[in-house]
């Protein structure tokens, strides 16, 4: 037998006793524990040996055929309808206000470049392409719950997805991201856009994508949906690529205010439209991601910004009450979400936990909020700095999440620790 050969096997029955003993694994490393301890009816363990098999050991993922994605498609919308609760709705509840056994807790960005089978998973099919395939996509989106306790997953997609739906072209360029075929130099070029798109028929693989990770989930947990907000989908579509300080695209709000005004409202009724899509498909969770937010003053965020979130969350409210919405403007948690459709807040990392208690009260959940560059140092400050965070925000009306997303250069072992500090300070709650 060759030594490439015994290596693969020694490899396999590590890797097969981890699974079948995972109290030997750390939780902060190849394959945590703790979720195998908690999922304790025959139908939990049964999906979790379908999802937490060691990772060394995954099922290689092909790109979904043309005919399995038509009878995908098929399948989620004769299956629309309210879908059950899920057996762990810990951060239903808690978004909800109501009483939770511990304080829940996912990531922004948890499926992503910081893993690396995700890195290996997009390597082979590129970036766009998981996002537009049913079957990568829910692989993407389950990796990180393979890895650690999370209360919930959010769907693998992008933000820009609104624009290309809008009709314009999107690229990945490597080095500088997202960039689109053009930008928009004056209002008459917003004419180039659609601002009534058929939403299944241009972004329907998304949904598609969120019914068949809730269906390889078992309803085991709840699966978030997402969109762009408004402002933040606006500054792409007008500088036509990313940038540091968006001065192109705050211009145009006062150079072109009408203009901006029609842009805006035109994105978030699409946008609308796109998160009853994904709710309908079992995306039980709505996020609504403003991460432009803090680029602009205060009333201009007012007025250019928190509006067009507050129009999203009231359009998905009316159309499905039992949707749960949660606003993320990083920098800019305007006073004015309290009143809104939103049942919580998600925080940027300079936000004060005691602040914003009394800002929102009861009427909104707060969600984050460690500062993610924390996730750069050791495990140990990880755990320290989040038990503090913890700490500070309580168990009521609380989810446990950072301030911004994982970044590639974060490490597989810095979430283990964020989230298995999360689950030591709940103990102590």
């Amino acid at each position: 037998m060759s030594v490439p050969t015994m290596s693969i096997i020694l490899l396999a029955a590590v890797a097969a006793s981890l699974a079948l003993h995972p109290q030997k694994a750390s939780s902060t490393g190849f394959l945590s524990s703790a979720p195998l301890r908690r999922l304790r009816s025959s139908n939990s363990r049964a999906l979790r040996s379908r999802l937490a098999r060691p990772l060394c050991m995954q099922a290689v993922v092909t790109e979904t055929s043309t005919e399995r994605k038509q009878e995908i498609s098929a399948e989620r919308r004769a299956n629309k309808g309210e879908w059950p609760t899920p057996k762990n709705d810990r951060i239903m509840r808690a978004a909800r206000g109501e009483e939770v056994d511990e304080v829940p807790v996912w990531m922004m960005r948890q499926a992503g470049r910081y893993l690396p089978e995700y890195r290996e998973l997009v390597a082979e099919h590129n970036f766009l392409k998981v996002c537009q395939d049913p079957e990568l996509a829910a692989e993407v989106t389950l990796q990180p719950y393979r890895r650690y306790p999370l209360d919930a997953v959010i769907i693998f997609s992008d933000i820009l997805v609104i624009p290309v739906a809008m009709g314009q072209p999107l690229q990945m360029i490597k080095g500088r991201g997202p960039v689109f075929d053009y930008g928009f130099e004056k209002p008459a070029d917003l004419e180039k856009l659609n601002f009534n798109p058929d939403v299944e028929e241009t972004l329907g693989y998304v949904a598609d994508a969120i019914y068949t990770t809730k269906k390889k989930l078992d309803n085991e947990i709840p699966v978030f949906g997402f969109c762009g907000a408004p402002w933040t989908i606006m500054a792409y579509m007008v500088q036509g690529e990313s940038s540091k300080d968006w001065q192109g695209a705050k211009r145009w709000l006062y150079d072109h205010p009408e203009a901006s005004h029609k842009l805006l409202e035109g994105i978030a009724r699409i946008s609308a439209q796109y998160l009853i899509m994904q709710y309908d498909a079992g995306a039980q969770l709505l996020q609504v991601f403003d991460t432009n937010a803090g680029v602009l003053s205060p009333h201009m965020y007012e007025e250019f910004g928190a509006k067009y979130m507050r129009m999203i969350a009231d359009e998905v409210k009316k159309a499905r009450s039992n949707a749960i919405l949660i606003a993320f403007p990083k920098e800019m948690p305007l006073a004015s979400f309290a009143d809104s459709s939103y049942d919580a807040i998600s925080l940027g990392w300079s936000a004060d936990p005691h602040e914003m208690r009394q800002r929102f009260g009861d009427k909104l959940t707060l969600q984050g909020n460690l500062d993610p560059h924390a996730m750069y140092s050791d495990p140990e400050i990880i755990r320290k700095h989040t038990i503090a965070m913890v700490k500070k925000f309580g168990k009521k009306r609380y989810i446990a999440n950072l301030g911004h997303g994982m970044q590639p250069g974060m490490t597989p072992e810095a979430a283990g620790a964020f989230v298995s500090a999360v689950k030591e300070a709940s103990r102590d709650l």
